[in-house]
């Protein structure tokens, strides 16, 4: 992208909650090859905390929180929500906020609007209108209980990390690719 110019749009990866390789990946796409292609954040699908009978024990999340205490890149849930038990109760919340989760920059919870997989927070009416769901009105009430200045406190531990060079030792899970090298442009490719 900055060979390009324009706008810049930071670039990122999002992956999937499987435990087994979710470090290395992570790892893989934000070390510094030394020619810019490392990732600029990582989010994280989760759907592991369900409900109130989880906590972070049971759904990982502090597994999640001690994975990426170091990691030099931004990391965050791009999705989160476990639609089970319904309507939603969003307990995991304070927890993703709160001091446990320091490492963490919040998440995006799935989705906004009510599809067939039941993840919505707003159902749209045929004449357009907007009709708030009660899986909305509690994540309202989950973040009405935050505590908004400590999320607008810088993490100065976070700023001083540098992305490791990338290195085969990085990377723990067998058959795992560790060629760092960016494929070359296809043809037709505009520099």
């Amino acid at each position: 992208m900055s060979a390009r110019g324009g706008r810049q749009v930071p670039i990122g990866y999002s992956a999937a909650d499987v435990r087994d390789i979710l470090v290395d990946t992570a790892n893989y796409v934000s070390c510094n090859n030394n020619d810019n292609s490392e990732s600029e954040f990582f989010g994280l699908n989760s759907y592991s905390w369900c409900g109130s009978a989880s906590n972070a024990q049971l759904s990982g999340y502090d597994v999640i929180a001690s994975d990426f205490a170091s990691s030099s890149i931004p990391v965050f849930f791009s999705e989160y929500g476990c639609n089970t038990p319904s309507p939603r109760v969003f307990d995991e919340v304070p927890y993703i906020y709160g001091g446990n989760m320091a490492d963490i920059s919040g998440g995006l919870v799935y989705e906004w609007t009510q599809e067939p997989d039941n993840f919505g927070l707003v159902q749209v009416n045929a004449d357009g209108s907007l009709t708030l769901l009660q899986d909305y009105v509690n994540l309202a009430g989950q973040y009405a209980t935050l505590n908004r200045q400590a999320l607008m406190t810088q993490n100065s531990t976070a700023t001083s990390i540098t992305a490791p060079a990338c290195n085969a030792n990085l990377i723990s899970t067998s058959g795992f690719n560790t060629n760092f090298n960016l494929p070359a442009p296809p043809n037709g490719h505009r520099a």
